[in-house]
């Protein structure tokens, strides 16, 4: 009979935590730069956010089979990269380059949605402004 690895279950269960997070900030930012630029061209919004989908994505790529660890000097502030980098494995370039387009689709789909619905929110208020000086 196989036994169940409950750590195998919890870091699992966080994975895809962490990967949802990932979405729904993907999606937010997106929605409020586009609210907060209203000055932006529809396709001016949507070409600044797919390059910072580009450009998230070459860094997920960039330190792929990679994480931090605290240095035994240093406090360890995994947000901030303090501690030293350790290769958990020495990813092929093909891999690398796969992880890096999976990532880039995973941010971009939201952002996009974010996006739409961030220029959505501009003409709704755009229309009402005019609707109210009538």
């Amino acid at each position: 009979m196989t036994e169940i690895s409950i750590d195998n279950v919890f870091f699992g269960v966080f994975s895809y935590f962490g990967r949802a997070i990932l979405v729904c900030i993907s999606y937010g930012l997106a929605k409020h730069f586009v609210v907060e630029m209203k000055t932006l061209s529809k396709w001016k919004a949507y070409f600044k956010i797919i390059l910072a989908a580009v450009i998230v994505s070459l860094f997920f790529m960039s330190t792929y089979g990679t994480h931090s660890e605290p240095s035994p000097s240093d406090e360890y502030d995994g947000i901030f990269g303090s501690g030293e980098t350790v290769e958990d494995f020495k990813p092929t370039r093909a891999e690398r380059y796969e992880y890096g387009i999976i990532m880039f689709i995973v941010l971009l789909i939201p952002a996009l949605i974010g996006t739409n619905k961030g220029l959505e929110e501009i003409r709704q208020y755009e229309k009402q402004t005019k609707e109210s000086k009538s």
